[in-house]
């Protein structure tokens, strides 16, 4: 799930199970405006954002596709963004260049980022499959962080989760952890650059050097 402001009032925006996209009332649990319909198969990640100062939200779906919405008129804005034909796990915004952009990863084991002004792809990278993605500043540069499922580094399989983190500028990796402590799709950047993750162990704290 996720939550922004609607007309004065505070939403949450969460995903259900038959495949759409509903908002819910706050102060008072009742839905707001029409489900956001169109993924043909169950939703799997979700963000808000804001668009040309409206609110909007992305959605991600194992029907190969992610999703850009107006959700004060409950509508999608331009053509649905094509994952390569495999399952859109994990989504988040970010903004690069001054330009909003989504960051997805999928089960065909590719990061990708889209500009959302013209729904196109600006670059894709390889990597594990995500289990989850969180995006925003670091040290004042936009960054992206993936939880991976274990996988081949270097010819070596992993025991455990990989977290990796992207440079969004540079668009390549600049930092990963491996074999961490049973890390979840829990994980959010702070506005300070620090990630929180959820492990095994507990909640952790990690910051970027």
């Amino acid at each position: 799930m996720a939550s922004t402001v609607l007309d004065g009032r505070e939403v949450a925006v969460v995903r259900t199970s038959d495949a759409t996209v509903r908002m819910l009332d706050m102060a008072t649990g009742l839905p707001v405006g029409e489900p956001l319909t169109g993924h043909e198969d169950s939703v799997r990640g979700l963000t808000t954002t804001a668009l040309n100062g409206r609110p909007a939200a992305v959605t991600a779906g194992d029907d190969g596709t992610a999703r850009l919405w107006d959700l004060a008129t409950c509508e999608q804005i331009g053509d649905h963004l094509v994952y390569a034909y495999s399952d859109v796990c994990a989504v988040a915004m970010a903004v690069l260049d001054g330009r909003p952009i989504a960051v997805t990863g999928g089960a065909g084991d590719t990061m990708r980022v889209w500009d959302l002004a013209t729904c196109e792809t600006l670059y894709s990278r390889p990597t594990p499959e995500p289990l989850a993605i969180s995006a925003g500043l670091v040290d004042g540069r936009p960054v992206a962080v993936t939880t991976a499922e274990p996988g081949l580094t270097d010819g070596r399989r992993m025991a455990s989760q990989v977290l990796q983190v992207w440079d969004l500028i540079g668009w390549e990796p600049v930092g990963q952890v491996v074999d961490g402590p049973g890390f979840s799709e829990a994980q959010a950047l702070t506005p300070r650059g620090r990630l929180l993750v959820s492990t095994r162990a507990g909640l952790a704290a990690l910051t970027h050097h």
